[in-house]
């Protein structure tokens, strides 16, 4: 199945999945493209307050607000993307979308991708996102994240990555993007929570994230990362190690090319 939605808002939807938007999959992937929508105060029990995205399907998004979904018990309270599923998304605005028992274990303040979901971001701005780990974007094993002229302002997750949180093999490439303001409010990787790899940042402004332990800026855990033409500045690990950047001894490998690291 196909849909087209332009304008409009969708708001103060309640479901167990998919309080917004629910995209089947049942008898052949489907498509959905918003355009100039609002999805907004939303809200689920479980997945996706905002939008649910069965495998294989795929939601794209254009200069679209999804704003205010919560979720109860729910991973990715603006869209969950199951195994397999694809967002591709511009010049949308992703702003205070939290999961409400933030504190239990709940991830993906605005984007949950499942294993083998895609997640592409062109001249999109994260606000005010908030969850357990991955306080605006939470990726599982083999998801992957392209984000382009992107902006991460004052998301925060309770435990790690205040802003991107990227599971064993998850893949990202991070170009021309801005982060500040972001906080892993008792844990690491005030704005980058990297635990497989690869990572990749061009041209990135990383400045004034904060995490509690290490990594005030990024951390990685294990796999590898390269950083081109990036700056990390004034970023904070309050009680642990590495202002700027953490690598631990599980990583790989480091690459870090015309990189600034300034009052860290």
């Amino acid at each position: 199945a196909s849909v087209n939605i332009t304008g409009g808002t969708i708001s103060s939807g309640y479901a167990y999945y998919g309080a917004g938007v629910y995209l089947s999959a049942a008898g052949g992937a489907s498509t959905i493209t918003l355009d100039s929508t609002g999805l907004i105060s939303n809200s689920s029990y479980y997945y996706g307050s905002g939008a649910y995205v069965e495998g294989g399907s795929t939601v794209t998004s254009l200069n679209s607000s999804w704003t205010s979904n919560r979720g109860y018990y729910t991973y990715g309270a603006g869209v969950f993307l199951a195994q397999g599923a694809h967002l591709f998304s511009t010049g949308d605005s992703w702003t205070s979308n939290y999961a409400n028992y933030y504190t239990s274990g709940y991830t993906g303040g605005a984007i949950y991708a499942s294993a083998s979901a895609s997640v592409v971001l062109s001249d999109d701005d994260f606000t005010g996102n908030v969850s357990y780990n991955g306080g605006a974007i939470y990726l599982y094993t083999s998801a992957t994240l392209t984000a382009d002229q992107t902006t991460f302002t004052s998301n925060s997750s309770y435990v790690n990555g205040g802003a991107i949180y990227g599971y064993y093999s998850s893949n990202m490439t991070l170009t021309d993007i801005t982060a500040t303001q972001n906080r892993a409010t008792y844990g690491h990787g005030g704005f980058l929570y990297e635990t497989g790899g690869p990572l990749s940042v061009d041209t990135g402004s990383i400045t004034n994230n904060t995490a509690y332990y290490s990594g005030g800026g990024i951390i990685i855990e294990s796999g590898s990362a390269r950083l081109t033409d990036t700056t990390l500045s004034h970023n904070t690990a309050t009680y642990g190690y590495g202002g700027a950047f953490y690598q631990s001894g599980a990583a790989q490998s480091l690459d870090a090319i015309n990189v600034v690291s300034d009052g860290n």
